[in-house]
């Protein structure tokens, strides 16, 4: 109400350089805000009404007029071609010429009175509808006046010793300035900026709307591909096929984490260097709020090809699938907020990230055995969380002693020797790969919040 924004009080900031979001006046406003918010005693606002139109130019003015008012802050404020209407709504003016000179230092409207008092010259008196703002520069800094040296005029003036005295009366004796500071506690902290960013994911359509809807086709597409798939021997592998392209489909999120805390970046060291919040309870913040929309993501991705492809029924097998689909959309995520951290920006945020996953798919263990991987290459595969998650899901489904009809020899044979012949596969350990998946989770996790409390990309 202080800065007039109720109209725009539910529409998104959005990319101005997109043309998204709020006008440009209000996103000056809406800065005002923001410094507002902490209370300040004197707040310093550069060319506020820069790239504005006349009309816009006053709203802002207007409001900085409103919060000193209203607040009693102290508005120091530099305006560049200022209109008369918003040069008349500031109190004081502050005036230097070339050099930094001072030629007047008082109150706005007694500049013409000032103008002809000093120099003893009426000429230089305001003239009816001129602004006064362009009459005091063509004056003081300009051909208009420049008969006068109006920064020794200023220096003998009446109103030199006046600020003079009123910065003498004002000083501080001690020198010193007492600030007291109660910081809040670290689970307030984190209650407040977990709530923020949940509630900006879901005010960015652009960045939540994306996963779902490549999560719904892309899980829709692969379903509907490996449906009905034969309950043979050779069907077995086309399972193993298929289950290796629903983990592939939670790689997407790796990607799209990091941009949004890129995209924030900016607004993160701001307030980190005010002392808002601590960097831990941020990076805590962030990696929770992804959880709720990360879980909901693989419950649709899971309910649509579980069903239609048509996996095993039994309870136990049921739970360990989604169990497991619910760790690579929570797992993926966190790698990704991982990049953000220890990258300077999107791309080459970017570039890691489909570099990672590259290397996850081809160490899976499904387009090449373990075998064959080149020794220098092989700690990728102890270390692929996607590794885990696929052997963990296939073993659930196939082994376990479940019998296939092997039609190239006309035998029956046990779905265990089947997954041993791909790569070892053992389903007396799927839950060890589940318990290697939430390790690396921890290691994802802790990871994250030690890059974010270390890694500073303003100072570079």
């Amino acid at each position: 109400r202080l800065l007039e924004l109720e109209e725009y009080a539910d529409i998104l900031v959005g990319d101005e350089a997109a043309g998204e979001g709020l006008p440009k006046h209000a996103r000056k406003r809406l800065t005002l805000g923001v410094e507002l918010v902490a209370n300040p005693s004197i707040l310093f606002a550069d060319e506020p009404t820069s790239g504005l139109a006349s009309l816009s130019a006053a709203l802002v003015v207007s409001s900085l007029k409103r919060a000193a008012n209203s607040r009693g802050v102290t508005v120091v404020c530099t305006i560049h071609q200022p209109s008369r209407e918003v040069f008349e709504t500031f109190d004081n003016l502050l005036l230097l010429r070339k050099g930094g000179v001072c030629v007047y230092n008082g109150p706005i409207p007694k500049i013409s009175n000032y103008m002809t008092s000093v120099s003893g010259n009426d000429a230089f008196a305001l003239k009816d509808g001129t602004n006064p703002a362009d009459h005091a520069l063509d004056i003081f800094c300009g051909p208009g006046g420049e008969s006068e040296d109006w920064g020794k005029l200023y220096k003998q003036s009446s109103m030199a010793s006046q600020v003079r005295e009123t910065v003498n009366n004002c000083s501080s004796e001690s020198g010193g300035v007492e600030v007291k500071a109660e910081s809040r506690s670290t689970f307030s902290e984190l209650r407040s900026v977990l709530q923020r960013q949940v509630l900006g994911h879901w005010r960015t359509p652009t960045y939540m709307a994306v996963r779902f809807w490549w999560t719904l086709s892309a899980s829709l597409l692969t379903s509907f591909i490996f449906m009905n798939i034969d309950d043979t021997g050779e069907g077995a592998f086309d399972l193993v096929g298929a289950v290796f392209n629903f983990v592939n489909l939670a790689q997407v999120p790796l990607l799209s984490a990091s941009v949004p805390l890129i995209t924030e970046r900016a607004v993160y060291y701001r307030e980190i260097s005010s002392g808002t919040y601590r960097k831990y309870t941020y990076a805590m913040a962030v990696e929770i709020a992804e959880l709720p929309f990360n879980f909901f993501m693989a419950i649709v991705s899971w309910l649509i090809f579980y069903w239609i492809v048509g996996l095993d029924r039994d309870a136990d097998r049921v739970g360990y699938n989604l169990l497991m689909t619910l760790a690579v959309y929570w797992v993926l995520p966190l790698f990704g907020q991982l990049f953000s951290f220890i990258s300077p920006n999107i791309g080459i945020a970017s570039v890691i990230g489909g570099l990672l996953l590259v290397a996850f798919t081809l160490t899976m263990g499904f387009l090449i055995s373990p075998d064959n991987i080149p020794p220098w290459w092989i700690w990728l595969y102890w270390i692929n969380p996607l590794r885990y998650v696929l052997q963990g899901l296939a073993v659930n489904e196939l082994g376990g002693g479940k019998e296939y009809f092997l039609e190239l020899t006309g035998e029956m044979v046990s779905g265990d020797v089947l997954l041993d012949n791909i790569g070892g596969w053992s389903f007396d350990q799927r839950w060890w790969y589940c318990y290697v998946v939430v390790l690396l989770f921890g290691f994802a996790a802790s990871a994250g919040l030690l890059f974010a409390t270390r890694i500073n990309w303003m100072n570079r």
